[in-house]
């Protein structure tokens, strides 16, 4: 290694008690003022990690110092295993729900009538999914029956054009008694899924979900889950139509 480079990379001399900072304010000063306020690291502990400590055995309260470092990584260690574990705890949970989502999957592709899909989707997404409420509405122009029926105006006023999954908190809102029926007034946030198949403009009915919490269905929420599975509710609803 060249003189110069040795230089470049020589360790900067311990300042005395006396050298004067570029700031003007000498060592000793400093000194003072840590004497004269010895909880200035508590009250400010984003200095300590860039202090240049001595060594611990130097003297007790040089210890006592590298100590209460040494408190703050393992705080700040144990921060990060938490957001590990609530990390893995994510993972886990979503290939429980994973897993439940086509098991769902394939017992609906297998169903052969509108009322074994409707107690199937209710069964399945209360139980599995602890959803408070489940109910299959289709349009007027669609349905056989005149129970369990949406206007395809409220459809367009739900869905617009661009028929996407909503889901939103109803805090500080009034539930739609059309979608969610007798148990309106426990449902405090719902996922709606546009029935629509690449035949179908605009959606011919909706699948209604209801959580009685308010942060389980919320504006933004991530919906891969319920993406996936409203065209596959879509198709079989279309098929037992025709059947």
């Amino acid at each position: 290694m060249s003189t110069t480079a040795q230089s470049n990379r020589r360790a900067p001399s311990t300042p005395s008690l006396t050298s004067t900072p570029p700031s003007g304010v000498t060592a000793a000063q400093v000194g003072q003022y840590l004497l004269d306020n010895p909880d200035f690291l508590a009250q400010h502990p984003e200095v300590i990690p860039h202090l240049q400590l001595p060594n611990a055995m130097h003297a007790d309260n040089v210890a006592n110092l590298q100590g209460f470092q040494l408190t703050k990584l393992q705080q700040k260690l144990s921060r990060v295993q938490q957001q590990n574990r609530q990390l893995l705890g994510n993972a886990q949970q979503n290939d429980t729900s994973a897993t439940a989502i086509n098991e769902l999957v394939l017992e609906v592709l297998q169903i052969s009538s509108l009322t074994q899909l409707r107690k199937t989707l209710t069964q399945r997404l209360t139980n599995q999914f602890g959803l408070f409420s489940v109910r299959l509405l289709l349009s007027t122009e669609v349905s056989t029956t005149k129970t369990n029926t949406i206007a395809p105006a409220q459809l367009q006023e739900l869905f617009g054009t661009e028929n996407n999954v909503r889901q939103r908190s109803l805090r500080g809102e009034d539930a739609d008694k059309s979608l969610h029926g007798k148990q309106i007034e426990d449902v405090q946030s719902e996922a709606l899924l546009p029935l629509t198949t690449k035949n179908t403009a605009q959606p011919f009915g909706v699948l209604v979900l209801g959580a009685n919490s308010n942060n389980r269905f919320y504006a933004g929420q991530g919906s891969a889950f319920l993406d996936f599975f409203a065209p596959v509710l879509a198709l079989t609803v279309e098929r037992l139509l025709k059947s």
